[in-house]
């Protein structure tokens, strides 16, 4: 929302790589401060979850979506899925 308000070109660009640096920014000092833990736990885990699910239900719908990724990569999508799936349910590689 905050970039749209710039016209489209250089300005806009330069709207966005700020407002990414100042994002950047904020990130570390919250890891750095300790504060993103007190951040995370006043969020309640309903929320979280909802956050992590439609975020995980939108990346497959833009993949797997008529005229998708999926039609213009399947071997590549295909063998990341795989990987994801192998790394999601065979914890014996991560406990070894």
């Amino acid at each position: 929302m905050y970039v749209s308000t710039f016209p489209e070109g250089e300005s806009r660009v330069h709207a966005l790589i700020a407002f990414q640096m100042m994002l950047g920014l904020f990130a570390i000092f919250l890891g750095a401060s300790g504060a993103a833990k007190r951040v995370v736990h006043l969020i309640p885990s309903a929320i979280k979850a909802g956050i992590i699910m439609g975020a995980g239900l939108a990346a497959v719908s833009v993949v797997f979506q008529a005229g998708g990724r999926f039609e213009t990569y399947p071997f590549t999508v295909t063998i990341a899925v795989g990987i994801a799936f192998y790394l999601i349910f065979f914890r014996s590689i991560l406990l070894s």
